[in-house]
């Protein structure tokens, strides 16, 4: 997947980033640094209010919205670059309702995909196969993380990303992404066992 940052030296313009939004005004400042950059001419936000929204994104109505707002009034990018979908509740909603969005205000297809570094995997894992196979959508897709490092001694990123070990292998069974056949399932059971440290 080769995912870099916003300032990766090998991306290559493209039309508009693609943003899956989270709330972390990191968010913002990797597609901000994307338009800076001369890389991007609009960016489409897409998130609405879900089980990991925060009292920002919730002050605003969606974490589209926040996303926004910091867009505009903390990085100076023009309104009229910016497509807000604010009814996304997940990663899969993220996929199916920006790709309708792209497809109704005409936007091109050729995109640059904003991530969360340790969602990454499992969602464009997911986008993929819902672009593929749900929406016959194709696209020139190149993919970036906001700048968010792994921290082992923080047990919340210690939790996230063992749930996204469980989640991918568990989704790739059921079909909700695309097959993950080299995901190791002894790492996968380890991930398992991990989490009922966490109460999970």
């Amino acid at each position: 997947m080769g995912l870099g940052g916003a300032g990766d030296p090998n991306l290559t313009r493209s039309k508009g980033a693609f943003v899956f939004c989270r709330e972390d005004s990191r968010m913002a400042q990797a597609a901000a640094r994307l338009y800076e950059r001369g890389l991007i001419d609009w960016i489409l936000l897409t998130g609405g209010i879900g089980v990991d929204s925060g009292e920002q994104s919730r002050r605003f109505g969606a974490e589209a919205r926040y996303q926004a707002h910091l867009l505009t009034k903390h990085h100076g990018i023009d309104a009229s670059r910016i497509h807000v979908e604010a009814e996304a509740r997940n990663g899969a909603e993220n996929s199916r309702f920006g790709i309708d969005m792209i497809r109704s205000e005409g936007l091109d297809s050729d995109l640059i995909l904003v991530l969360h570094p340790r969602k990454a995997r499992r969602v464009w894992a997911t986008h993929e196969k819902i672009a593929r196979d749900e929406k016959g959508f194709a696209a020139r897709e190149q993919l970036i993380c906001m700048p968010d490092p792994f921290d082992p001694d923080n047990p919340s990123h210690v939790k996230e990303v063992l749930e996204e070990l469980v989640k991918l292998a568990d989704w790739s069974t059921k079909g909700y992404c695309d097959s993950q056949p080299d995901l190791p399932l002894d790492l996968v059971e380890w991930a398992r066992e991990g989490l009922k440290h966490f109460g999970a």
